[in-house]
């Protein structure tokens, strides 16, 4: 059920996280920088240090590895703007912050995306992986 404006009515809908496996988007996105290069940007943590987004905090870099030819990056952010009455009914009273994981491998132009939130009960959360071809 949901109101005219297409919004899920309270109540309705998946009760549980084991209910929304198998949801998949997909999104496309087009570079005219090698495969390579682009990937590498992904786990700079220089890139993110810089970057301001409307309604989140600056961006904590929490840890860079790398392994040969795979990187992980672990960020920290928080949004710090208001959040509508259905957005503070989900995650109650806590700050919305997550931990947002990026791996790249660049012999193999894959890598995985991975978003947490921090509030005590981790419901909002997702992963999935990507595919940068040469």
């Amino acid at each position: 059920m949901s109101d005219p404006g297409g919004v899920p009515k309270p109540g309705c809908g998946p009760q549980n996280r084991e209910s929304m496996v198998g949801v998949q988007f997909h999104a496309e996105h087009h570079f005219s920088s090698s495969a390579v290069d682009v990937m590498a940007a992904m786990v700079d943590a220089g890139l993110y240090a810089n970057l301001q987004f409307p309604d989140l905090s600056q961006t904590e870099v929490l840890g860079r590895t790398r392994d040969g030819s795979r990187t992980s990056l672990r960020l920290r952010l928080s949004f710090i703007g208001r959040l509508d009455p259905l957005g503070r009914r989900l995650i109650g009273a806590d700050q919305l912050s997550w931990v947002q994981e990026i791996e790249a491998d660049t012999s193999t132009g894959t890598g995985r995306l991975t978003f947490a939130s921090e509030d005590s009960s981790r419901r909002l959360s997702w992963s999935g992986g990507y595919h940068v071809p040469p």
